[in-house]
């Protein structure tokens, strides 16, 4: 099952985001937001893979793939280095453009249950999806789920 409270999941760029694969029927805040790292992490992680497919060495595919990172989000200046996969996705996680979208469904989290859910408070994780998301977008994730699929939904989501 993939993460669908309505409440939290909006629109479709919510969905390419956000859509993390659920092992139970509740998740708090703390528990989904390392779920999305994870799932970066593995994106990340899968595009160098493919660069490095394509004949590139380790350090050049993590290079181009940091350039097209940096080149898609507003990152600190001094936070330009990557070493690895996880530094990038470190990277992504503290751009602007990932902070905001947080702090939304951070506030969304919160709003469930007014007065009552904080950051370790289990909510519903499924459900019906929200009437914005298209049925392109659950397409397009179910068949090419990519790194371009998050950079795409931030700078969007920040438009």
């Amino acid at each position: 099952m993939i993460f669908s409270n309505q409440e939290i999941i909006r629109d479709n760029n919510d969905i390419r985001i956000g859509s993390v694969q659920m092992d139970s029927q509740e998740i708090s805040f703390n528990n989904y937001t390392l779920k999305v790292k994870h799932r970066i992490l593995k994106l990340v992680t899968h595009y160098v893979k493919g660069l490095m497919a394509d004949g590139l060495l380790y350090e050049q595919a993590i290079k181009e793939t940091a350039d097209l990172v940096y080149g898609y989000l507003n990152i600190s200046k001094d936070d330009l280095f990557a070493a690895d996969e996880e530094q990038i996705t470190d990277d992504i996680i503290k751009s602007f453009e990932y902070q905001n979208w947080e702090t939304k469904v951070y506030y969304r989290f919160l709003n469930t249950h007014v007065g009552v859910t904080t950051k370790e408070t289990n909510i519903p994780a499924g459900g019906d999806l929200h009437k914005d998301i298209s049925e392109e977008t659950i397409a397009h994730l179910e068949n090419e789920e990519s790194l371009w699929t998050i950079l795409e939904a931030l700078v969007s989501e920040n438009l």
